[in-house]
């Protein structure tokens, strides 16, 4: 299928435990991967160290070496990664790697609840293949609708996804 822009744009959510690297589910269980109109990828994951900050670029590309190294891994390997702050606010940050300047990397910390009711939401729509206008009103709802727009995404990809500033939701 073609993508091309589109608010009601198709959604994939994937178990993350096969999604990113081999091993990966056994050093980071409870991880997801949402793939937004075939384009943008989106990594929610247990948790996202923010010191070293930014993590390493990946030197293993097969393998989960360790649970770091696959955090790592994941975030380098999204546009857009989700983790809970330790914190009652949320943060972001945005990377870009010298070894790959091309792709820019937006991580999202948020508050705890709201991340485990997004995780609890994301074990139930967990291989959904649909479009955006047949998700439930939840998290992931919220999390496409309020944090993708403050990603720092490529034009391609804002186009997409209809990213303009007038858009806000499907609903």
């Amino acid at each position: 299928m073609k993508e091309y822009p589109t608010l009601n744009h198709p959604i994939e959510v994937r178990d993350g435990a096969t999604e990113f690297l081999d091993g990966f589910g056994a050093v980071v269980p409870g991880a997801f991967r949402i793939v937004v109109n075939h384009v943008v990828t989106v990594a929610v994951l247990p948790e996202l160290p923010v010191s070293p900050w930014p993590p390493p670029f990946p030197a293993n590309w097969d393998d989960a070496v360790s649970r770091e190294a696959a955090l790592g891994f994941a975030f380098a390997t999204t546009d857009v990664t989700i983790a809970p702050s330790a914190a009652e606010q949320g943060d972001t940050r945005t990377v870009r790697y010298a070894e790959a300047p091309e792709s820019a990397h937006t991580a999202f910390w948020i508050p705890g609840d709201r991340f485990r009711a997004l995780v609890v939401e994301l074990a139930e729509l967990c291989e959904y293949r649909g479009t955006r206008a047949g998700l439930p009103a939840g998290q992931l709802e919220w999390a496409l609708a309020e944090l993708l727009p403050h990603a720092e995404l490529s034009d391609d990809k804002r186009t997409l996804l209809c990213l303009g500033a007038e858009v806000k939701s499907t609903k």
